[in-house]
Order: structure tokens, then C-alpha cells, then sequence
């Protein structure tokens, strides 16, 4: 009797703080948010429509200073957070107002490409579409700390010869999955 119950407790405890450091994980918050694209080397694949990322129930803009992103053939890389290197920072920023794990998992996650209030080259849909090659998000929770990745299954690997077009005649999104 004696052993059982001591069982019981043991399994009790070892359930709880099983909890507590899932709960803790979910609860953790993010510091960084990495986007790698890589648009397709097809002739008119580059885009200059504004791209974003759909994460935790905000978006943000995928745009970095001084460089032309999203031409054919050509890899971005978008931070923010830590070590941003994106266009107005502080309205891009993960930690303010701050994101956690639980809320990436709650909502989906995604690329969405759009015309509307592009300053550089006003309704120019369905000839600007996005040629999209490779696509890969890594959220962490602190430096070399990386708690989700998403990719889209539809793409396939890096170096394949998968594409997705995005356009006013294809869709303009991407929903991305969870990955290794």
C-alpha cells in the first residue's frame, strides 16, 4: 500500500514538473526572429511589391536598408529583433510589444505579398509578381536558442528547383509549416 502511493506521488510530481517546463517554454519570449527568401532564378521572377511575414497574430515587413530585395536569382536575409537589420526597427520588433512561444503557436505563420501602399511602384499587379524559390523562419528565445523553424512544404529543399509564384492571378500568400 505503502509503495503504491509513493509511486502515485512520484508520478504525480514527475507529471507537474513536466508541466511547469512546458508551460515555461511556451511562456518564454522571443528575441529574434531570422527570414531567409530565395527568389528563383526564372527571368521576371524578382518583385517589387512589400512582402511580410505573418507570425504570433502580427506581421512584420520584410525590407532592409539600402539593398533592392526580392530580384531574381538573389537570397535575403531579414533580423528582427536582436541584431535587426530591417527598415524601422522598433514597429518590427518581436520584444515590444512581446511575443512569446505560445503565441506562435497559436497563430499561423506566414508570407503574404501585397500592392497596397507601395511606395515604389503603385498597382503594378499582375506584372509584378514573386517568383519564391525557398522560404525558412527561425524564431529563438535567446542567443543560439532556436525554439520553432517553418518552411513550406510546397517549396522543398534550398537548392531544388521547386517554385511558388505569388500574384494577383496565383495567391498571395504562403502558409508555413513547423520543421526540424
Amino acid at each position: 500500500m505503502k509503495r503504491s502511493r509513493t509511486i502515485a506521488i512520484t508520478i504525480y510530481l514527475l507529471t507537474f514538473i513536466g508541466m511547469v517546463a512546458f508551460t515555461s517554454e511556451l511562456r518564454a519570449q522571443i528575441t529574434q526572429i531570422q527570414v531567409n527568401t530565395d527568389t528563383a532564378n526564372i527571368s521576371g521572377a524578382g518583385t517589387d511589391a512589400d512582402i511580410y511575414l505573418g507570425i504570433g497574430g502580427r506581421e512584420f515587413f520584410l525590407d532592409t536598408p539600402s539593398r533592392n530585395n526580392f530580384e531574381q536569382n538573389q537570397e535575403d536575409t531579414f533580423v528582427f529583433g536582436e541584431h535587426s537589420n530591417v527598415v524601422r526597427p522598433r514597429d518590427n520588433d518581436p520584444r515590444d510589444p512581446p511575443l512569446t512561444i505560445e503565441d506562435v503557436d497559436r497563430f499561423p505563420v506566414y508570407i503574404r505579398m501585397s500592392d497596397l501602399g507601395n511606395h515604389r511602384r503603385p498597382n503594378n499587379f499582375p506584372e509584378d509578381d514573386w517568383i519564391v524559390d525557398y522560404v525558412l523562419v527561425v524564431v529563438s528565445t535567446g542567443p543560439g536558442e532556436v525554439a520553432r523553424r517553418f518552411t513550406s512544404s510546397l517549396l522543398g529543399s534550398f537548392d531544388d528547383a521547386i517554385t511558388l509564384r505569388l500574384g494577383s492571378q496565383s495567391g498571395f500568400f504562403i502558409f508555413l509549416q513547423q520543421s526540424q
